[in-house]
């Protein structure tokens, strides 16, 4: 192989490399881009109340909420916090 051969293949291993790693970083700080990552808004159950509205259990972030759903119109009727996270934020703290 010539020299000219031997640099132009460097070359290209090392943009690929560089491509690589530059891949791997963005996915790794990013969040969003991570495969099985966490949903932000989690759909837990619908109930159908007639043709034309329902009720929609979702949770986001650490809170869920029950909405109502009817032509074009969402309504928020509850809404609460996880208890989940507060129980274990307790229990840590109690077990010390």
């Amino acid at each position: 192989m010539s020299d000219e051969a031997l640099k132009f293949l460097f070359n290209s291993l090392f943009v690929i490399l560089g491509l690589l790693a530059v891949y791997f970083f963005v996915v790794k700080f990013n969040p969003n881009l991570r495969r099985g990552g966490r949903r932000e808004i989690e759909v837990l159950d619908r109930y159908p109340i007639d043709r034309e509205s329902s009720l929609i259990l979702f949770k986001v972030r650490g809170t869920t909420f029950l909405c109502c759903h009817s032509r074009g119109e969402v309504k928020v009727l509850r809404e609460w916090k996880d208890e989940e996270s507060s129980e274990t934020s307790s229990d840590s703290s109690s077990s010390d």
